[in-house]
């Protein structure tokens, strides 16, 4: 895997904004990090509450 992408997955990690339950982490896919990653300042909170809901909706189906 290209390094950089690593990195830029890793950073948006790191930046989260506040304390995200581990079960979302976990669930996160790399996809949901690379939108995380090149959301804008703009977008950023609406692509975060998207990944995050996106995961909670899928864990309460199960």
């Amino acid at each position: 895997m290209d390094t950089y992408i690593t990195e830029l997955r890793l950073k948006a990690v790191r930046e989260l904004p506040w304390p995200i339950p581990a079960v979302v982490l976990v669930e996160m896919r790399d996809e949901d990090l690379d939108r995380l990653a090149a959301a804008s300042s703009d977008d950023y909170w609406r692509v975060l509450n998207g990944v995050v809901m996106r995961i909670l909706e899928r864990g309460m189906a199960a």
